[in-house]
């Protein structure tokens, strides 16, 4: 292993550890904070302001990842359902006789769906106002 994923891997332990210690409401100049090699309580502190944005960075990306397959989805999606809602299928009599054309009502509503879920997902829909009476 590498000498910079040796430290990585120890970083990422000691933040593991300072983290279980905070979750039981350990204080940061606890003796057992210390002990992990936090030269201070500021400086255990800082350590896990970086641990959590970290975190968080990772977990935007996960998101961004999971968004923009789910749009991908939803395109191949709506590209099996665009024709049936956008293109006058013939309708036919007992006879097999066209009398009239028509576009495909259920395939329109999952059109509809489809757009709907995609502006959640992408949070394009402007929020709706409330008003308490």
């Amino acid at each position: 292993m590498a000498k910079g994923r040796i430290i990585e891997a120890d970083t990422a332990a000691r933040r593991a550890q300072l983290l279980a210690l905070r979750r039981q409401g350990v204080r940061y100049d606890d003796p057992r904070i210390m002990d992990l090699g936090y030269a201070s309580a500021g400086a255990a502190r800082k350590d896990l302001t970086r641990a959590l944005q970290h975190h968080h960075d990772e977990e935007a990306a996960e998101a961004k990842v999971y968004r923009q397959q789910e749009n991908e989805r939803l395109d191949a999606l709506l590209e099996a359902v665009w024709d049936k809602a956008t293109t006058p299928s013939p309708v036919f009599n007992k006879d097999r006789e066209i009398v009239a054309e028509e576009i495909d009502l259920k395939a329109v509503d999952t059109v509809l769906k489809l757009m709907d879920r995609r502006a959640k997902l992408n949070g394009l829909d402007m929020p709706q106002r409330t008003e308490l009476s």
